[in-house]
């Protein structure tokens, strides 16, 4: 606000997708010697615009959210005066990533299972020189 009670238009400028990974990556770079988890966190996940001044920042767990939420207020502090708009927000969303979960293998044959599903000619391998699991 100014003197005069009006919202200040200098703190409400149009926010781009290459000015917040600018903005973020710079923050990132500032929190790095004092809490490297959250500049893993942050340097692994870039938000994206939801819409002019929301921002939707995607991460893979809870742990993760729960470091982004306790600096929240400084980094909007950061965000807000980089990109010049008070109004931003933050969005968070824990997106589950099936690709990377591990399936145990426990078994000689549940391992050998995995590996072939990863790599098929392993079985042909297997076949050709007539091996067998015991």
């Amino acid at each position: 606000m100014d003197s005069d009670g009006h919202a200040d238009l200098s703190l409400n400028e149009p926010v781009t997708e290459e000015a917040i990974k600018h903005a973020w990556h710079e923050y990132s770079i500032e929190v790095e010697p004092t809490n490297p988890r959250l500049f893993s966190i942050l340097s692994n996940h870039i938000p994206v615009l939801k819409n002019d001044t929301t921002l939707l920042l995607e991460l893979k767990n809870s742990m993760q959210e729960s470091e982004i939420v306790k600096d929240k207020s400084r980094m909007f502090t950061f965000l807000k005066k980089r990109l010049k708009n008070i109004n931003l927000t933050l969005e968070v969303v824990i997106v589950k990533d099936h690709s990377s979960q591990v399936n145990k293998a426990y078994t000689v044959t549940d391992k050998l299972k995995l590996m072939i599903d990863k790599n098929p000619s392993l079985n042909q391998f297997r076949e050709a020189f007539d091996l067998d699991i015991d």
